[in-house]
C-alpha cells in the first residue's frame, strides 16, 4: 500500500481495483455534488473501482462534503498545488489499471465509465478516451452547444448548476440529452492526430502503466492550470498510444464553474502554461507544418483544422 501523506485519508481495498476514479475539487460545492452524484449513479457493478478525491483548499463547507462522501482516498491540500498538481498526486498513487480523470463541473450519463473503457478496448493501441462535448450542436437552433451553453448562462444567470442544465437540454436528462446531441450529430468514436490535436481531461480516461512510461500525468511546469492535457496527449501519441474522442459517451461540462466561483483568471493561466506548452513541442509542431505544406496542405487550412496550430502560429507570428 502506498503510504499516506499529512492531508491524506485512506480506506484500504481488497483487491487492486479496474478503476481509478479521480475528482478533482476547488469550492464551487453545488458543482461538485452533482458531479459526484452522477458519477457514482451508473457504475456497472463488475467493475472494481477506487474514487480518490483532491482538494485545492477549498472552504469548510467544500471540505465537509468531501468527508462526508464514500471516497477512498481524500487528498485535502492545504498548500494549492492548482489541477495540475492535484492530478499529478492523484495519479501516483492510483492502483487502477485505468485512471478516469473528473473536473467537479460536469454532469455524467450512467454509463460514462463503462463507455470510455470500452472505447479503450475497442480500438486496438488505444490508451486515452475522452467524453464528447465539443463539435455539437444544439438540436433545437443548431448553435455549437458550447455557444449554446455561454447563451443559457447569460440568459439564466443565478439560477442553479441543475436548473442551468435543464434551460440548455429542455428538461431531459443527461442521458436523454447526450443521446440526442450525439445521434443528430452522427458522432462516432475517432481517433486525434497527437500532435497537433488533443483531447480535454475534464472527462478523460486513460491506461496508467502507458502514462507511466511516458512520464506520469505531469512531467513538466504547468501550474496551477492549463495545457497539462495537452502535453499528455502529445506525449502519448509521440510513443505509439492512441488518442480517442468518444462518439458513445457524452459530458456535460459546466466549463470553468469553479474558476468563475473561485474568481480565478483562468484564461491568463492557461495562455502562459501555452506558452510553456509550444516552447516544449516547438520541433515537432514546425516539423508538423513542413511535413504538411510540403505536401499541399496550406497554412491557412491546417489553422482552420487544428486549433492549438493556429494558437501556436499566432505565438509566431
Amino acid at each position: 500500500m502506498t503510504d499516506t501523506p499529512p492531508g491524506m485519508m485512506k480506506t484500504p481495498t481488497p483487491e487492486a481495483p479496474d478503476v481509478s476514479i479521480v475528482i478533482r475539487s476547488w469550492n464551487a460545492l453545488d458543482y461538485l455534488k452533482l458531479t459526484y452524484e452522477s458519477a457514482m449513479s451508473g457504475l456497472d457493478p463488475s467493475l472494481r473501482c477506487e474514487v480518490i478525491c483532491v482538494d485545492d483548499n477549498s472552504n469548510a463547507p467544500t471540505r465537509e462534503y468531501l468527508a462526508s462522501i464514500a471516497c477512498d482516498t481524500l487528498i485535502l491540500n492545504r498548500k494549492k498545488r492548482g489541477v495540475t498538481g492535484g492530478t499529478s498526486q492523484a495519479h501516483r498513487i492510483a492502483q487502477g489499471r485505468y485512471v478516469a480523470i473528473l473536473d467537479s463541473d460536469v454532469i455524467l450519463p450512467r454509463c460514462w465509465l463503462a463507455g470510455l473503457i470500452s472505447d479503450l478496448q475497442r480500438y486496438g493501441g488505444a490508451i486515452i478516451s475522452s467524453a464528447r462535448f465539443s463539435g455539437l450542436r444544439l438540436p433545437s437552433t443548431q448553435e455549437p452547444l458550447r455557444f449554446a451553453w455561454n447563451r443559457i448562462k447569460r440568459e439564466h444567470a443565478g439560477q442553479s448548476p441543475a436548473e442551468l442544465f435543464a434551460a440548455l437540454s429542455d428538461g431531459r436528462t443527461v442521458e436523454e440529452f447526450g443521446q440526442l446531441v450525439l445521434r443528430e450529430a452522427h458522432a462516432t468514436t475517432s481517433e486525434v492526430l497527437c500532435p497537433p490535436d488533443c483531447v480535454g481531461s475534464s472527462c478523460m480516461i486513460y491506461d496508467r502503466a502507458f502514462v507511466d512510461r511516458v512520464g506520469g500525468y505531469l512531467d513538466h511546469d504547468y501550474f496551477p492550470y492549463g495545457a497539462e492535457d495537452v502535453d499528455l496527449c502529445w506525449r502519448v501519441g509521440t510513443a505509439g498510444g492512441r488518442v480517442l474522442r468518444s462518439g458513445t459517451t457524452y459530458v456535460h461540462h459546466f466549463e470553468h464553474a469553479g474558476w468563475e466561483a473561485n474568481r480565478f483568471d483562468h484564461i491568463a493561466a492557461r495562455r502562459d502554461n501555452e506558452r510553456r506548452l509550444f516552447e516544449r513541442w516547438r520541433p515537432q509542431l514546425c516539423a508538423f507544418i513542413d511535413t504538411q505544406t510540403k505536401t499541399g496542405t496550406g497554412i491557412a487550412e491546417l489553422r482552420a483544422k487544428y486549433w492549438l496550430l493556429d494558437l501556436f502560429l499566432a505565438e509566431r507570428d
